[in-house]
């Protein structure tokens, strides 16, 4: 055998060892993807690992391997497996999965090709959602704005920019991904109640209200009618607040203990203004449902006894600043409304 034909001999068995190679690794893609469709994300990383392993530069596997991490909350590892389908190929859109045999197109449902089909915009968007996740808000800012740099009309990336700047207190900016979310997606629901977020945090609790007026029309649920009544308390709109928290409480009568204490600060406030216009009577009352929803509400029971004392009501008064000072003993007077509320028990007493 001549040396060119033991080097062309060579070359058939280099060339047959490769094709080996990718014909198992397109064995253990198929095998891995299969098992993401199971929801199997654990095994399919394991076949995904060997389709890697036996071919390096597969950009699928790379790819199917990190939305499986992401599935599993394994952030760190999802983004690695992004940067590489970046790295290997820049302007991946997705052709190379397209080419797989019949049989392998067939095998799965339209909704799996939406998870799985690649393409760089999605590759830049989950990094962008693995980023997020462990709290590397502007490393998702950068891979959100990048997708919507290759897809203009991306909601998804505007409303998860709109998240991280969120996070990063950029209300404004923030508020402007999530107008174009709600442009491009107008029953977007989400996006209206972060968008909500955001201007409760600016303090324009008018535009709070009208965003969840549009997030419970589109889905009345316990959450939005209780963010809705804590916008309007900063308002000073106790009725409507009142009606709010009632509705959550009845839509989910579980609601945390949270949402009792600031129910109870929709009571409080409405009796204070009651209280401020010399309506004892009615303050107190709102006074006593603050107080059965929040029992250690120090500052309801100070200013119930105060009412209390109005209505001549002194013994009552004195317990109400008896528990006032238990629970909150540095208020500046109320030792003084407790000692003149004591004396008018005593000439009560006296007088009887």
């Amino acid at each position: 055998m001549t040396r060119e034909e033991r080097k062309r001999q060579e070359k058939e068995r280099a060339k047959r060892a490769r094709q080996d190679r990718e014909v198992h690794a397109v064995s253990y893609f198929k095998s891995g993807v299969e098992k993401v469709k199971l929801k199997q994300y654990a095994e399919a990383i394991k076949d995904l690992d060997a389709a890697i392993g036996l071919q390096p530069d597969y950009v699928n596997a790379y790819y199917c391997r990190g939305r499986a991490n992401h599935e599993l909350g394994q952030y760190g590892a999802a983004i690695q497996n992004y940067d590489v389908v970046i790295r290997l190929k820049p302007d991946y859109l997705g052709a190379d999965f397209w080419e797989m045999d019949d049989y392998f197109k067939i095998m799965f449902s339209v909704s799996l090709f939406a998870f799985l089909e690649p393409n760089y915009v999605d590759t830049y968007y989950w990094r962008g959602r693995a980023n997020y996740s462990i709290r590397q808000y502007a490393s998702a800012i950068r891979d959100y704005a990048e997708a919507i740099r290759l897809e203009p009309n991306h909601v998804g990336a505007y409303y998860s920019r709109g998240m991280a700047k969120s996070m990063l207190k950029q209300y404004g900016a923030a508020i402007q991904d999530f107008d174009e979310a709600i442009r491009l997606e107008p029953n977007h629901v989400g996006a209206y109640y972060w968008r909500a977020g955001a201007n409760y945090c600016l303090e324009q609790y008018t535009f709070v209200v009208e965003d969840y007026d549009a997030a419970i029309l589109l889905k009345p649920d316990a959450r939005g009618y209780h963010l809705r009544g804590l916008a309007k308390l900063r308002l000073g709109q106790f009725e409507t607040a009142i009606q709010d928290y009632e509705a959550a409480i009845r839509l989910n009568p579980d609601f945390d203990e949270r949402l009792n204490k600031q129910y109870a600060d929709a009571y409080y406030l409405r009796a204070r203004e009651k209280y401020r216009l010399r309506q004892y009577s009615a303050a107190s009352a709102n006074y006593d449902e603050a107080i059965r929803l929040n029992s250690d509400y120090a500052d309801a029971y100070y200013w119930r006894g105060r009412s209390r004392y109005w209505l001549k009501q002194y013994s009552e008064a004195v317990a109400d600043f008896d528990e006032a000072i238990r629970l909150k003993s540095d208020y500046a007077d109320v030792k003084q409304w407790r000692g003149r509320a004591m004396g008018f028990q005593r000439s009560n007493l006296y007088m009887g």
